[in-house]
């Protein structure tokens, strides 16, 4: 439809609408391919009559996009440069530079002099990580590790600090390293 040299069995040159208002159409929108449903937008794919994967615009639990690998073992790979950097397994876990993860998150590189995470803040209070125990009902012994800020109390500091509640809190700082190399406890 619209050559005179078609390339398949279907050659659509130009815009195609599939079940008006509610199909698919090609070609409209700044040449996209666009799925209007009134319900559970979907784009499959399929090998050999089987369902390998789907990516949702809306389901019941998720309102937002949804990939889903379909077959039971089947990972999700994000691919540039033909070099997968993010592969999340069948079991949950997710790896960064790396296609077998150990963990909930795994993040590899084998670049040298390269931080395989970088946390930053724009705060005064700098960067923090909190390690929380999601299990712990009465929310004690969580751990918090805060670097820097611009505040006096923690220029130049990486510091350590118990705490008793889920969000972080500085706590009851246990010890600090200073930029000079002193190390304070308690």
């Amino acid at each position: 439809i619209g050559t005179t040299g078609p390339g398949a069995k279907l050659d659509v040159q130009g815009s195609a609408t599939v079940g008006v208002g509610t199909g698919v159409s090609v070609g409209t929108n700044l040449n996209s391919f666009n799925i209007n449903a009134p319900l559970y937008p979907q784009l499959s794919f399929w090998s050999n009559g089987v369902l390998s994967g789907s990516i949702l615009g809306y389901n019941d639990t998720i309102n937002g996009l949804y990939i889903k690998a379909n077959v039971v073992s089947n990972p999700i790979s994000l691919v540039t440069n033909d070099t997968v950097r993010i592969f999340i397994k069948a079991d949950g876990n997710v790896g960064i530079g790396t296609t077998s993860p150990q963990a909930s998150l795994n993040i590899q590189t084998d670049t040298e002099n390269y931080y395989p995470l970088r946390l930053d803040s724009n705060n005064q209070y700098g960067t923090r990580m909190l390690f929380f125990n999601a299990n712990n009902t009465v929310n004690a012994g969580n751990f918090v590790i805060n670097a820097g800020g611009s505040a006096a109390d923690r220029k130049d500091k990486l510091s350590f600090y118990t705490t008793n509640d889920a969000v972080g809190s500085f706590g009851t700082q246990v010890m600090t390293l200073t930029n000079s190399g002193n190390v304070g406890i308690g």
